[in-house]
């Protein structure tokens, strides 16, 4: 029988995480939460300045499909891109979201970003010839509280003649720990709300643990399946319940979304059970196990695409929750004869 593409979604976005031992678990979630432009416009109404609020609209807001990370800041940062009109303007800036990687502060972080900002300047010349502003937000959810310091602040006891001439800019910098979960129940964007609380705790399945009605319990059931499956996905990566403990703890969600939770979590766990019978069977070839994973795992990237695309999936969805690029997804299309 056939697997529900919406199963089928989570299987592989579940995989696609844990498959990959340099792919950030976190990273991947959070960027999930931002591919939605509704999610990013309370995003920034939240943690943007008011005086930049003031200045944008929001009406002309869209993802920007660049990146300004270089190869030697891929460790620190990554990020997500957007454009944005002015108001009252006809001209537009770049909002960049980096993604702190270290769950640890740095505090070269300002230097980093100089850097960050400088390579968008730097590749607008080149394909551009001019210059639109770059405006760098920093988000960071690890456990440890930390101050950000300017790259003056950085060189203590310069005169100020001389510190006149060193690179100065503001960075707006997003601490979720300063946060507190009453400021955070009070965002009207439900999955965002969640999101954060993931975020937040992310360090701390204990709490995760304790604050699953929180987290969970306020969902608005018309958010879309692939958001709710995603948010579903983290949180049982983050915690690692058993299933006794996680029917425990979903008991008081209310329907429907107890009921989407629960399939994903039973879903996942039979995936699981199948992988560890057949492994059993196969003990002491560990080679062919290998490649029998790594054989099924891409075949099921493939049924997926055919069936997300059959029922009118884009390819940029599909590309970005197999890991695939666009060109490798319409060669797979091609080659199975799928229009």
């Amino acid at each position: 029988m056939a697997v529900p593409f919406f199963c089928a979604y989570i299987i592989i976005y579940y995989f696609c995480i844990m498959s990959r031992s340099n792919q950030n678990i976190h990273d991947k979630f959070f960027k999930q939460v931002l591919s939605d432009i509704g999610n990013s416009i309370d995003f920034l109404n939240i943690f943007l300045p008011k005086e930049i609020l003031k200045s944008l609209d929001f009406n002309t807001l869209k993802h920007s499909n660049t990146s300004f990370v270089s190869d030697k800041l891929k460790e620190s940062f990554s990020d997500v891109i957007y454009k944005c009109n002015l108001k009252d303007s006809k001209k537009d800036i770049f909002i960049s979201i980096l993604i702190e990687h270290k769950s640890f502060p740095d505090k070269f972080t300002a230097v980093q970003v100089a850097r960050y900002i400088d390579n968008g300047y730097v590749s607008q010349i080149k394909t551009e010839k001019k210059l639109t502003p770059i405006l760098a937000t920093v988000f960071y959810h690890g456990k440890k509280s930390w101050q950000m310091k300017s790259i003056p602040d950085l060189m203590e006891d310069l005169p100020a003649e001389i510190k006149e001439y060193i690179p100065n800019f503001k960075i707006n910098f997003i601490e979720l720990n300063h946060f507190s979960d009453g400021q955070l129940m009070k965002i009207g964007n439900t999955f965002l709300r969640s999101s954060l609380f993931l975020q937040k705790y992310s360090y701390s399945p204990e709490n995760l643990e304790k604050k699953i009605n929180k987290i969970f319990g306020t969902l608005f059931p018309g958010t879309r399946w692939n958001l709710l499956n995603s948010l579903f996905v983290y949180y049982l990566e983050l915690t690692e319940m058993d299933e006794n403990k996680f029917i425990k703890y979903i008991e008081n969600i209310p329907s429907p979304i107890k009921e989407n939770f629960m399939s994903t979590y039973e879903f996942i766990a039979q995936k699981y059970k199948q992988e560890g019978r057949q492994e059993g069977r196969q003990e002491g070839r560990q080679e062919g196990r290998q490649e029998g994973r790594q054989e099924g795992f891409r075949q099921s990237l493939i049924d997926v695409i055919i069936r997300g695309w059959k029922k009118g999936a884009t390819l940029d969805f599909l590309a970005d929750i197999t890991g695939m690029n666009v060109e490798e997804i319409k060669k797979i299309i091609k080659e199975n004869k799928t229009n």
